[in-house]
């Protein structure tokens, strides 16, 4: 689902209990901002430790429930304190929650931009993508993030590039859904002010690929699809 940037006057004015849960979520923010200064730095490339803070699907766990009481600040805090230990699927649903949970906010989008746990966030998902073979990656992990800069309006170049080479790769192992999303994702991210040109690789192998598995994919699928196509000029 996409976010509107443009508020009207009449947006900008917060109920009492609406403007409480959102200063609350600035403070949050701000001390996120403060303490994980060089936390998080060379987190793709670690692998978890042994014992039951260290595992992975414990780590995904500990995210999901950050994310439910809908604090990015707390969310961002505990992302940045399990960052070394986590691996590409963690790191995917970190940014994959993040996005969620701010998407339909425009405005608390751009207080996350100026918080530096984000970009060690993007930088130590672009690293994990990069120190493993394309073919190994899951395709849900891939249509994840880049669902997630879209969501956020954020154009990564080096994590975009990293993301069509996964993509032509392994394009084979997408579910319709999967490739759908991506593909609408990587259409938005193109059409943005301060874009990357679209990877026209990623729309050729696609192609091929909804050709040889068309009845796999559904009328929402192929309608998503149509429009990544058209919107990406391909």
């Amino acid at each position: 689902s996409e976010s509107n940037d443009d508020f009207g006057a009449g947006q900008c004015v917060l109920q009492p209990r609406a403007q409480s849960l959102r200063i609350s979520r600035i403070t949050s923010l701000s001390m996120t901002m403060g303490s994980s200064k060089g936390k998080g730095k060379g987190a793709a490339g670690r692998k978890a430790k042994g014992g039951r803070g260290g595992t992975h699907p414990w780590i995904n766990s500990q995210i999901i429930q950050a994310s439910e009481n809908k604090d990015v600040g707390h969310l961002m805090n505990v992302i940045m304190q399990h960052l070394p230990q986590m691996n590409l699927v963690n790191l995917s649903t970190a940014l994959h929650r993040v996005a969620k949970m701010v998407g339909n906010d425009a405005w608390l989008q751009g207080q996350l931009r100026q918080n530096s746990s984000l970009d060690t966030l993007l930088n130590s998902v672009c690293t994990a993508l990069n120190v493993v073979e394309a073919t190994e990656v899951q395709p849900q992990s891939v249509s994840n993030v880049v669902w997630s800069l879209a969501t956020l309006r954020i154009v990564h170049r080096p994590l975009l590039q990293v993301i069509s080479l996964v993509c032509v790769s392994n394009m084979a192992q997408f579910k319709s859904f999967e490739l759908s999303t991506t593909l609408w994702a990587l259409a938005k991210l193109g059409s943005m002010e301060d874009s990357a040109p679209v990877d026209k690789a990623v729309f050729y192998a696609a192609a091929t690929h909804i050709h040889n598995n068309v009845n796999d994919f559904g009328f929402r699928c192929l309608a998503t699809t149509a429009w990544a196509f058209a919107t990406a000029k391909q």
